[in-house]
């Protein structure tokens, strides 16, 4: 066991092997994983799903052959043994676990249908509670994609089936913004991951998706979301090998409803196990409970996993921030905002914090009072937090969309048809104006010919051009509030 520890914190932990072993042999096994780190639970704000494919808790658990990571992490973390999926086959699973809807509703998903006619519904899910939140998925072509592509499947994709759901084409996107938004520290409050088909082992081996955790989990964990003791991990399968279609597998915990769900957290304990019933919609509530969101449908009476995985405080007092919901507001324009929150215990007084706020705002410490006037245009994930005198705190994660300002004008003098040499220096200053005055404009371009490039600063364009043809630029010149204007013109590259 001494040995797959190693290979496991190697990547998430330790940059050299030398460090590691010598940690191993001073340290129990609890300090080398990213799990039992602390005893308390502290206020996660984040939460993150990773869903696998097809197969039973039987295929995984114990398979250290094919499996190494997975069993190696599932003894580092936590490891719910009795839990069970939904249904069969993989869209009810998906739906279900997302909206807290009952098995019997979700009979219109078993044919894992594209998201068109039948195959939605209106009801409400974790996606749209109020929360930041994003779907990653692999391999996905492009933002909420509604129909399958390659290896991209979009039965595994929930936010695309739910009607009443805004912000799909902005927040349901490719796998690899996770990574950008780890390290821009823009995790929202909620994350739904899906591998492509070959990584989530329902076309691949089971190896296969093993070795895509390996390499996928560390930078989730070693993240500063992670490493800061903000945000929970739960690794889990849509559903086992086998079954029948529309099987209640909440009720029939035969093999085919057995899955493993792995739990990682900092508050918890390497090694444990609980064997009390689980399900997907355990999973949804104790989701919800942790990012203080109404429970939806089944996840209202399902029994949560915080207590046995020791992800919210036993005892001491309880301070809960109301989720204000999504904002929007407009770039020179003051924005107010009164954050509200309660304590358990009476007569304490409560510290305000805000991490993420859009520039131009703040918060006032003692009355969570967020006002200001926007300067930039875009979208912030933002985490407000109450503290109370004795240390316990409560925090709410939401999204702030700030739109740019109305009026502003930015026109950018188009230079007209470029001929120029391969292989002879060329330069071309772009300018633009702004209607409002003070901007400060950064410049883009699209279909530059090889070998030349803009500088974002200055809208100078040089370079040498590599190869001959004709091409299409558009020049593009934005302000600080978000307005933008731009234009298109032809630049041919001639041999003489």
């Amino acid at each position: 066991m001494r040995k797959i520890l190693v290979r496991l914190a190697v990547p998430i932990l330790v940059a050299g092997l030398a460090p590691l072993i010598a940690m191993a042999a001073a340290k129990p096994a609890a300090a080398a994983g990213p799990c039992g780190t602390v005893s308390t639970a502290p206020a996660y704000t984040h939460v993150i799903w990773i869903w696998m494919e097809n197969h039973s808790s039987s295929d995984i658990i114990g398979n250290t052959s094919q499996a190494p990571f997975i069993n190696t992490l599932a003894g580092e973390c936590g490891l719910a043994t009795n839990y069970t999926n939904l249904s069969h086959p993989s869209l009810p699973n998906y739906v279900g676990a997302t909206s807290g809807l009952a098995v019997s509703s979700l009979t219109p998903f078993d044919p894992d249908c594209n998201p068109t006619g039948s195959c939605l519904t209106s009801a409400p899910s974790i996606f749209g509670q109020g929360e930041s939140w994003k779907a990653y998925e692999e391999s996905m072509p492009s933002n909420c994609a509604g129909s399958n592509s390659g290896e991209y499947a979009v039965r595994h994709n929930p936010p695309p089936y739910f009607t009443s759901l805004s912000g799909c084409s902005t927040f349901d996107v490719p796998y690899t913004q996770l990574a950008t938004d780890l390290a821009n520290n823009a995790l929202p409050a909620f994350s739904f991951v899906t591998p492509n088909l070959i990584d989530d082992m329902h076309d691949g081996t089971i190896n296969q998706g093993d070795t895509w955790l390996s390499s996928n989990l560390p930078t989730i964990l070693n993240s500063s979301a992670y490493t800061s003791g903000s945000t929970a991990v739960f690794v889990t399968w849509d559903e086992g090998s086998g079954g029948s279609t529309g099987e209640n597998c909440v009720a029939n915990t035969d093999n085919s409803c057995h899955v493993a769900t792995i739990v990682i957290s900092p508050s918890t304990p390497a090694g444990v196990q609980s064997a009390t019933a689980f399900s997907h919609y355990s999973l949804l509530g104790t989701t919800e409970q942790l990012l203080g969101l109404p429970r939806l449908g089944q996840a209202a009476s399902a029994t949560t996993m915080t207590s046995a995985f020791n992800l919210a405080p036993t005892s001491g007092n309880t301070v809960t921030v109301t989720n204000p919901g999504t904002q929007t507001s407009t770039v020179g324009t003051a924005a107010s905002l009164q954050i509200t929150a309660t304590d358990s215990a009476s007569g304490q007084t409560l510290t305000y914090t805000a991490t993420g706020l859009p520039a131009g705002l703040s918060i006032n410490s003692a009355t969570g009072l967020i006002s200001g006037t926007p300067t930039t245009a875009g979208t912030s994930s933002v985490t407000v937090t109450a503290t109370d005198t004795t240390g316990a705190h409560g925090s709410a994660t939401f999204t702030w969309m700030v739109n740019p300002m109305a009026g502003n004008t930015v026109t950018v003098t188009n230079p007209g048809t470029q001929s120029t040499r391969v292989n002879t220096a060329v330069s071309l200053q772009i300018t633009a104006t702004d209607s409002a005055s003070g901007q400060t404009l950064t410049y883009t371009a699209t279909g530059l010919p090889a070998g030349l490039s803009i500088n974002s600063a200055t809208g100078l364009i040089s370079g040498t051009p590599t190869r001959t043809g004709t091409f299409t630029v558009t020049v593009t010149a934005t302000d600080t509030t978000g307005a933008s204007g731009s234009a298109t013109f032809s630049w041919r590259i001639r041999r003489h």
